[in-house]
């Protein structure tokens, strides 16, 4: 009996981690993970607006330095 509750529940970690993988991909592909860039890139252009350097806004929005540098 204990095998089958040790199958049962390696079946329901690894289904765990396919449905993440799915939710995760699904993000990607209805673009909100390229939504939650373009946040980023709103509130840099604002953070540069307010005279914030280039380096406190790659540290706090986890842009790159090219990235923010185009939003000038």
């Amino acid at each position: 009996m204990i095998d089958v509750v040790e199958y049962v529940r390696e079946w329901n970690r690894e289904s765990n981690i396919e449905g993440m993988k799915r939710f995760r991909n699904n993000l990607t592909e209805n673009g909100k993970v390229n939504g939650i860039k373009e946040s980023k890139k709103e509130i840099a252009q604002n953070m540069l607006n307010d005279n914030i350097t280039v380096d406190n806004i790659m540290k706090y929005t986890g842009l790159t330095k090219k990235e923010v540098l185009s939003l000038r």
